[in-house]
């Protein structure tokens, strides 16, 4: 999943499980790499805050965010979830 490149730094290379095409990531710390350990470390987004939400979910899942955007868009409502906007705007006990 990570190589090392000439350069020093590591390259993450998966296959998105969408769309079945090669998707990487590189020019990545190998520190940061060894820090986050497949998940089992700190949060990603901890890891690497500088890296695009698209770039950390190609290094945690595989998927491009083409790919990812097309499986979980975000401009329908999920109709088994309550609109938590509306829950903060009540008062208390309403």
């Amino acid at each position: 999943m990570f190589v090392t490149e000439s350069d020093g730094t590591m390259t993450c290379r998966r296959t998105c499980a969408f769309c079945r095409q090669p998707s990487t990531v590189s020019g990545l710390d190998p520190a940061k790499v060894a820090l986050w350990d497949e998940g089992r470390g700190p949060h990603i987004q901890d890891v690497w805050p500088e890296l695009s939400a698209g770039d950390r979910e190609t290094i945690q899942s595989g998927l491009h965010s083409v790919c990812f955007d097309a499986a979980c868009p975000d401009d329908e409502p999920d109709e088994d979830w309550p609109d938590l906007d509306s829950l903060f705007e009540q008062e208390p006990g309403e």
